[in-house]
């Protein structure tokens, strides 16, 4: 009569009822088997996305290790090293302190991570702060004497270094400071600094003791030749005084 009937139906897991209304099961179930390709196309894809992203991430995850491990042994290479190094960022705050400047300014390094160096170390000498930083700006690298304020007020005499230290793209990223305490060096030089002065005023003493003692011997000579001639007691008693004060500086 020109009319279709349902001539094929299968009720699938997960799927409802399915009905058409065609000439044959085949014809009724290739939608649904179309369907069933794409999925498993996708879940296949989406298997296969996933496992590469483990892979990425896995291969992300052990070079991170390695970097970290790199840079754990590179700080404790730099924790033995006897030069307090200092590192800070461009608005001057701390961010890494060494065992060494613990050692050297009595500060730990929790103390004074996030602070800014000027703070810490130079309260009262901003402007030789500002000079370094502005040439190490200029050139990549200061060197210099500074003379920091350790936690407990005493001065330490530092040769110091300032490397400006920059990215990739080579704009500025930190500032590394590495310091030489010469406290005890430069004490050194000066007392012997003092004592080669004291040396050059005893052998100038000793100079002019010489030459003042070849200047009176032939004034004592000439003295006592007189003192015998004078017959007189007032002209032996003036003799007698000369004689007394050429021998107590040739004594000198």
């Amino acid at each position: 009569d020109g009319h279709r009937r349902v001539v094929a139906y299968r009720e699938l897991s997960g799927y409802p009822v399915i009905a058409a209304v065609a000439t044959s099961e085949a014809a009724a179930l290739a939608p649904v088997e179309q369907r069933a390709r794409t999925y498993y196309t996708v879940g296949t894809l989406m298997s296969l996305a996933i496992a590469l992203g483990c892979l990425v991430g896995a291969g992300l995850l052990v070079r991170q290790q390695r970097t970290n491990r790199r840079l754990t042994e590179q700080a404790s290479l730099l924790d033995e090293a006897q030069d307090a190094i200092m590192v800070s960022g461009l608005d001057d705050r701390l961010t890494y302190w060494n065992r060494s400047a613990e050692r050297v300014y009595g500060w730990a390094a929790h103390e004074v991570i996030g602070r800014p160096l000027a703070d810490v170390l130079y309260p009262d000498d901003r402007a030789a702060v500002d000079a370094a930083l502005a040439s190490a700006t200029r050139t990549r690298t200061w060197v210099g004497e500074l003379r920091p304020r350790a936690r407990d007020g005493r001065r330490v005499i530092t040769q110091s270094r300032w490397t400006l230290v920059r990215d990739a793209r080579g704009e500025p990223m930190s500032l590394l400071t590495i310091d030489t305490d010469v406290t005890d060096r430069r004490q050194l030089e000066q007392q012997f600094y003092r004592a080669q002065r004291l040396e050059s005023i005893g052998t100038l003493a000793g100079g002019i003791a010489h030459d003042l003692n070849n200047v009176l011997q032939p004034i004592m000579l000439a003295n006592e030749l007189l003192y015998d001639q004078a017959t007189d007691v007032d002209t032996r008693d003036l003799l007698a005084k000369v004689g007394e004060s050429a021998r107590r500086g040739a004594e000198m």
